[in-house]
């Protein structure tokens, strides 16, 4: 699991953590039979829907949204289509099955509150990890995709950068929470971490969205790696 922004789930309680209740939302195939099956059989207590009916999508009571989506070769008009429909299924979590997103695609999606994101090319287990993950309040990112994703180093963005004005007014403590919540944790595990309280992790990360100007947790990783408020040297440190 070293190479996922993910907590390890043997630190969690089992009690601690409700039963996955899943709705898996695509166009009916072989393969989302399987995945049911798969998740039905190996993640705890775990129940499965599956349909393509967006209605059934908008009404379900799922703790967890798996949207079986192509986004390799996508037309802008299908990207919109997909964050409109986000947005209809927020604020519930949202993990993406799909194969190779185009980094541009994915920063959008992430900005609209897409927990995590697995290769459909990915081993079973990587899949479950991310699922429960997922269903726990984390955020699920390969690292190597993120790396992908922002390109070039944070320590090269930070010159000339246009964002310094908002990263100046962020406390020491602020930086920290971000450093630990852009490893994926939720706020029980970044409280944890540091030895804080949940309350206070919240009261942080609320002063931190309106200084950062992000709207949700997905759009605070993407600004921490890009101005290089997530380095490896700080995750390791701190986590």
């Amino acid at each position: 699991m070293s190479e996922f922004t993910a907590i390890d789930l043997a630190t969690i309680p089992v009690a601690d953590v409700p039963p996955p209740r899943v709705l898996l939302f695509g166009p009916r195939s072989l393969y989302q039979d399987a995945l049911k099956c798969l998740i039905e059989n190996k993640v705890a207590r775990a129940a499965v829907t599956v349909t393509e009916d967006e209605e059934a999508l908008l009404q379900t009571d799922a703790r967890l949204i798996m949207l079986d989506a192509d986004l390799e070769r996508v037309t802008d008009a299908a990207i919109n289509d997909f964050t409109r429909l986000l947005q209809k299924v927020a604020p519930r979590p949202v993990l993406l099955i799909t194969g190779h997103v185009e980094p541009s695609v994915l920063q959008q999606l992430l900005r609209e509150g897409v927990a995590g994101v697995v290769n459909k090319a990915a081993p079973c287990e990587t899949l479950l990890e991310a699922i429960e993950s997922v269903a726990s309040g984390k955020v699920w990112l390969q690292r190597e995709l993120l790396a992908e994703t922002f390109g070039e180093s944070s320590h090269v963005r930070r010159q000339g950068c246009s964002e310094a004005p908002r990263i100046a007014q962020l406390t020491q403590r602020e930086r920290e929470i971000i450093a630990v919540a852009s490893a994926g944790l939720s706020n029980r595990h970044v409280a944890n971490k540091l030895n804080i309280s949940e309350a206070t992790v919240r009261h942080h990360l609320s002063s931190v969205f309106a200084k950062l100007r992000v709207g949700n947790r997905g759009e605070l990783i993407i600004f921490a790696y890009r101005h290089g408020l997530a380095d490896e040297a700080d995750r390791q440190r701190l986590c």
